[in-house]
């Protein structure tokens, strides 16, 4: 995990298949982390944990992902991070994510999804809209119709509660 800067956002990075161990303060005031994703995140290169500081200034400290198009992936961004040679350019194809269980309000299908996380942009609406051009939302794929959100990525593991 490292402590760094990117588009104007400061977060706590973990590279590829990394334990999350949160450190204190993180452990004291993390919402939520959903132990679904830590076997997801192993599943799929294009994922990154992030960790951040509440957007209103508050000592809460949110779970987010750094999704990027597949196609689009920089394969060295983790040595870069770690070496400390990255730039804002190599995130410009990623979007911050969060993780919701979705339902299709029309069919009622049901499936783990990521979504952007809009709360995080609402200082900066320009670089949400520029994110939001580049990925292709994804419809119900049970009946076609919308999610009425932003999902980036539908899950194929079932939840199990």
């Amino acid at each position: 995990m490292k402590l760094i800067q990117i588009e104007g956002f400061q977060v706590f990075y973990f590279y590829a298949n990394e334990p999350f161990i949160f450190p204190k303060p993180l452990n004291q005031n993390l919402r939520p982390f959903e132990p679904f994703m830590e076997k997801e995140l192993k599943n799929h290169f294009n994922l990154r944990l992030v960790i951040t500081k509440s957007f209103l200034g508050s000592n809460i400290y949110y779970v987010l992902y750094l999704y990027f198009d597949p196609d689009k992936f920089p394969s060295s961004l983790d040595k870069k991070v770690q070496d400390d040679t990255f730039t804002n350019e190599d995130f410009q194809d990623s979007v911050f994510s969060k993780f919701p269980k979705t339902v299709c309000i029309y069919c009622k299908w049901k499936r783990p999804t990521l979504c952007i996380e809009h709360d995080c942009y609402y200082r900066n609406f320009e670089l949400e809209l520029k994110k939001m051009r580049k990925f292709e939302f994804k419809l119900c794929p049970n009946c076609g119709k919308s999610l009425r959100q932003s999902v980036l990525m539908i899950f194929k593991s079932q939840i199990i509660n």
